[in-house]
């Protein structure tokens, strides 16, 4: 069994783990990562045509390709952006804000059983396919009457058809019903924001950080310590915008620093151009016009380009084997492109100079190697270490002539076979003389037959079988008993002399026997421990009829 399973077992893990694992190392991606934003996300799948999908950034179980969804999405590559330090910051600035045009969101049909796991807040309309949008990143709504009554989402289609705006928890809604319009009755984000006594603004996608700093420093970039030194960013006069994917806070004793990274499109406003400001919408509008007519402290990411448009898939198959929706996850944090009003998702790639076709969003060597060796090895050395114990058990376990299992490893007779190979050995019947020394003494039977008979054949009683001896399949005989005492012969008859007259070949070792002597039973018990049990067997059990 252990064999079958680990064979299994290295053939399975052969297709989905080994042959993958070696084709992502043989293609030498970099392990330092760069940048990349996503164009465009498409589900080609979704579109309602039949089209091949000949590729797919992310799909569940590598062995069914072809079903499914088939997510395409494209990136724009590029190095990464700069290092900005920026230090003993006060009165900080932290929020969820989002420019999601909600008109141009993806819609989720709940008729085709798109809406099983839904979560987040939901505007629905009660169309042919009962479709719905999300509304959670832009809009919030509160001191709202829930009810208790809730429409079950879970299986392929909804309970109940949604119309309005529901508050929804894997696939469990509950309506808003004081709300007629998300619009009109709910607040959209970020609108009563507070920009006086600013200098810094940061945005980073679906988030706004606003603070006041004393100074700011970059390892890799020199104007921002030009900007630093500036009187004017530090009567707060002047502010920085900018745009950063990685923002970590590290708090001080009475301030704060932030640490940023892969920051990009910086360039600066003057405090009556923002401070005035308290939407976000207006804020990103801004940013986006000063980069068309002022200088840049930090290059745009256009600058940091390396390829325009390429293939993103999670690694190199396109395909994962963890059953645990692994892509579901991916595509949370890679398909958004900016067509809804949010900012693309932007995230660290791995490229490859012998393959410009795509790049991969997750790449660990050493976790690749590790379950390459895994894979190979543990179901390779249970395979090889079950075959070798199947092949000590076929040579050292035999059945005998009357079907019992017998273990011949250590015996005498040799390893593993069939018992019926003790009988085919090419010895020879004589015994040695040594053992002949030990054997009791022959003992001849001579018959008088009638005066006018032919002679009296001579019978020959064979001694027992020495524990070297194993009689080949073509002496089959047995020892005929010993008679110490003739009775006298009978008168024959006349027609017992008509037949003695005709010559015969007598054998009266066919005949059947009378029971062993005693001599012949103590040599049975004196050999029997020096024997095998196959030899015993055969020697006892070989009476003629």
């Amino acid at each position: 069994m252990t064999a079958i399973l680990s064979g299994v077992a290295l053939l399975y893990l052969a297709v989905i783990v080994v042959i993958p694992s070696k084709d992502e190392l043989a293609l030498n991606f970099h392990t330092t990562p760069i940048m990349c934003t996503t164009i465009t996300a498409k589900d080609i799948s979704a579109s309602g045509k039949k089209l091949q999908c000949h590729w797919s950034t992310c799909s569940e179980w590598c062995l069914s390709k072809g079903s499914g969804t088939c997510m395409q999405i494209h990136v724009m590559v590029r190095n990464n952006g700069s290092r900005v330090n920026f230090r003993d910051c006060v009165d900080i600035s932290d929020e969820n804000c989002s420019a999601l045009d909600v008109n141009a969101t993806f819609v989720k049909w709940c008729k085709k059983g798109e809406c099983h796991d839904l979560t987040g807040m939901f505007n629905c309309t009660k169309d042919a396919d009962n479709g719905c949008r999300d509304i959670t990143p832009a809009f919030v709504c509160t001191n709202r009457r829930k009810p208790v009554k809730s429409i079950e989402c879970n299986e392929e289609q909804c309970s109940e058809r949604l119309d309005g705006v529901f508050t929804c928890k894997e696939g469990k809604c509950h309506q808003l019903k004081d709300i007629g319009k998300y619009w009109r009755d709910c607040e959209r984000k970020c609108t009563k924001l507070e920009m006086r006594e600013r200098n810094v603004i940061i945005f980073s996608r679906e988030r706004l950080v606003a603070t006041a700093c004393s100074s700011m420093d970059s390892p890799d970039n020199n104007t921002i310590a030009e900007v630093s030194e500036s009187q004017d960013w530090r009567d707060k006069k002047t502010a920085v915008f900018l745009f950063c994917t990685y923002i970590e806070k590290v708090n001080g004793k009475k301030t704060y620093d932030l640490l940023t990274s892969d920051c990009f499109n910086a360039t600066m406003a003057t405090a009556e151009e923002f401070q005035h400001m308290r939407s976000y919408m207006d804020l990103l509008a801004l940013h986006q016009t000063l980069g068309n007519r002022s200088e840049w402290v930090i290059e745009p990411e256009s600058t940091l380009r390396i390829m325009n448009n390429t293939q993103l898939r999670i690694n190199s198959q396109g395909c994962v084997n963890t059953l645990k929706k692994e892509c579901t996850a991916f595509f949370e944090t890679h398909a958004h492109d900016g067509f809804d009003g949010i900012t693309p998702d932007r995230y660290p790639c791995y490229y490859t100079d012998l393959n410009g076709e795509f790049v991969i969003g997750k790449f660990d060597p050493n976790m690749t190697r590790l379950h390459l060796l895994v894979a190979s090895i543990l179901p390779g050395c249970l395979f090889v270490f079950a075959c070798t114990c199947l092949f000590i058990c076929s040579k050292s376990v035999g059945v005998d002539d009357e079907g019992h299992l017998r273990v011949t490893l250590l015996q005498s007779g040799g390893a593993g076979g069939n018992a019926s190979e003790l009988t085919s050995t090419h010895l020879s019947p004589t015994p040695s003389l040594h053992h002949q020394q030990h054997l009791p003494p022959v003992t001849t039977l001579t018959l008088t037959p009638s005066p006018t008979s032919a002679p009296p054949p001579t019978i020959t009683h064979f001694r027992p079988t020495p524990p070297h001896f194993r009689p080949t399949p073509h002496h089959h005989f047995r020892p005929t008993p010993t008679h110490h005492h003739h009775p006298p012969p009978p008168t024959p008859s006349p027609q017992s002399q008509h037949d003695a007259a005709i010559p015969h070949n007598h054998d009266v070792s066919m005949q059947p026997d009378a029971g062993l002597p005693t001599h012949y039973m103590l040599f049975t018990a004196i050999v029997t421990p020096m024997w095998s049990t196959k030899q015993m067997s055969f020697f006892l059990t070989r009476r003629l009829p």
